[in-house]
């Protein structure tokens, strides 16, 4: 039998379009007419089953190889994300090809302009994509209109003409690198958010038990009755939890690794590797060869677990027999896979992300008895003394490794850190619009330090640090994309989603910002691919106040 072109819209086993119903969340029913109810092209189905396999590979890859911070894992990830990217535009060559429109949440209120809705979620969206593509090609001119190329053998510059007025660089090599990796997580973002966004059967067959179709209606048009929730999700999509399942056990596999390295002693890192660069036990944590990266990773994940487990309990608390099935009340391990996550940060002797932690403990804290508020007073009050009593003794075992480390180097520490902020000063104030090119930071700091200084890699503050290498110009962009993430999620469309788990997220980015301000997280590539990651769930993701009945 001749094999059946995928894009060939008359292919005799393709379903013939039909109407099928949509009930809003007033109760009314509208026809429709539309291709969400022909089949799915096999080479669609191919690219999102791909897709979802790539986004877990990377994310179980990321923080065990060392925290990917080497060429060959940091290479392993571009690569990766570059097929994401390419299965991307080859699913949008599927739609306009077939003319083939796949069942999205936030697209169901489009139904022959019935319902109204907001245009600000696809404003947002074609200003965020511009956006990308504007940081993307100011790192593209920088790279090509470079000022210098730096040759670290001869601990020199080798100094070109270039346009002043255009964005460059001081390091040409080293801005093509940190073009590569902004292209990459650009890649991660979209094609996690396109992804995440399409409709399952599984969501389909859910949103119908919530509300089912009228008994008059005729089997074959139940079949394709779907629902516009007009609230939050009582469960979250199937593809955002099987995600959110990966990021959490994954964390929580880490976490437990970092302990017990720990308890051990060893300064091998997953016993096998010891680093170039803190080579002291009390300075790594798991595969981090630098504690406090570490703290910043499981402070990016956990809050996120818990916002997870209040989503899921709440679901099941609503479903009587959800305990009877197979997988019903598995939401209980998200909570172990929160705490072990949350203990991390405490246990890895890290200062500066230890307060981190404590505020956004503090922060959670309120978020879920706010959550919680009308549950039972008993699990509110178990919930807070399991936390208290974990994180106490994390606490105490943590304070043992961390006091030996502040009375050994506390004041080494003080100084060195105090000699960069102060010469990276002087950079930024030297480069104030468009700084020093993308990824130069550790090239032209050699200009600046002083002969008995010692050379630094990172400024220990990524905001300082990105002013340097993009300028006011880049900063500016940055910051625009990081608002209309953070803001993205008050507009009506996309995945609804209760708004404790979106506070969750916010607060994961927030604490993550919050700790760049005095170290280098998103120099660290599995931690700035879990930030881009959570960037899309929060962008893919509308907050919906819950009816009180």
């Amino acid at each position: 039998m001749p094999l059946m072109d995928p894009f060939d819209r008359n292919r005799p086993d393709r379903k013939r379009f039909r109407p099928s119903r949509i009930k809003t969340g007033n109760g009314h029913l509208l026809e429709k007419s539309e291709s969400s109810g022909s089949r799915t092209p096999y080479t669609y189905q191919l690219c999102d089953g791909l897709t979802e396999g790539l986004l877990y590979f990377v994310i179980v890859f990321t923080p065990w190889a060392f925290a990917t911070t080497q060429s060959w894992s940091i290479w392993t990830l571009n690569l990766a994300s570059y097929v994401l990217g390419g299965l991307l535009l080859l699913k949008w060559l599927i739609r306009w090809r077939a003319k083939y429109r796949p069942p999205r949440w936030g697209d169901d209120a489009h139904v022959q302009n019935i319902l109204t809705v907001s245009r600000a979620p696809q404003v947002a969206t074609v200003f965020l994509a511009l956006l990308t593509v504007l940081v993307l090609i100011y790192c593209l001119v920088s790279a090509l209109n470079a000022r210098a190329v730096f040759l670290p053998e001869q601990q020199r510059f080798d100094y070109r003409d270039y346009v002043r007025w255009l964005p460059h660089s001081y390091d040409q090599a080293s801005t093509w690198n940190a073009l590569w990796n902004y292209l990459a997580m650009a890649f991660v973002f979209w094609a996690a958010r396109d992804w995440l966004l399409g409709k399952t059967a599984r969501d389909v067959r859910e949103l119908n038990l919530e509300h089912p179709a009228p008994a008059s209606e005729p089997p074959d048009e139940a079949e394709t009755f779907a629902v516009v929730p007009s609230g939050p999700l009582r469960r979250l999509p199937s593809r955002l939890r099987c995600l959110l399942w990966v990021l959490c056990v994954n964390g929580a596999l880490v976490a437990l690794e970092g302990i017990l390295q720990r308890l051990d002693g060893t300064n091998r890192l997953l016993w096998l590797v010891e680093p170039r660069f803190n080579k002291v036990p009390a300075t790594q944590f798991g595969p981090f060869a630098y504690h406090a990266n570490a703290a910043s990773f499981f402070n990016l994940l956990w809050p996120v677990c818990v916002g997870f487990w209040l989503v899921s309990s709440k679901a099941d608390g609503r479903n009587r027999y959800s305990g009877d099935r197979m997988g019903g009340r598995s939401h209980i391990v998200l909570l172990p896979c929160a705490i072990l996550m949350a203990a991390s940060p405490i246990l890895s002797s890290s200062g500066g992300t230890a307060l981190v932690t404590i505020i956004i403990i503090l922060a959670a804290a309120a978020i879920w008895l706010i959550a919680l508020y009308r549950e039972d007073p008993g699990k509110r009050i178990k919930l807070f003394v399991l936390h208290v009593v974990v994180l106490v003794w994390a606490a105490y075992f943590g304070w043992q490794h961390f006091r030996e480390k502040l009375q050994s180097d506390k004041m080494n520490v003080l100084v060195e850190r105090t000699e960069v902020y102060t010469n990276a000063a002087t950079i930024a104030r030297d480069f104030p619009v468009f700084g020093t090119g993308p990824g130069t930071f550790g090239s032209i700091y050699q200009l600046y330090k002083e002969p008995p200084q010692k050379w630094a890699a990172y400024a220990h503050d990524d905001w300082l640090e990105t002013r340097i290498t993009l300028g006011w110009a880049g900063l500016g962009l940055l910051i625009s994309m990081l608002g209309i993430v953070f803001f993205h999620s008050f507009f009506r469309g996309g995945i609804p989603t209760a708004p404790e788990f979106v506070a969750m997220v916010w607060l994961s980015l927030f604490g993550c910002l919050l700790h760049a301000k005095f170290d280098f997280p998103f120099q660290i590539n599995s931690i700035l691919f879990v930030f881009i990651l959570l960037s899309s769930i929060l962008f893919c993701s509308s907050q919906a106040k819950e009816k009180r009945s």
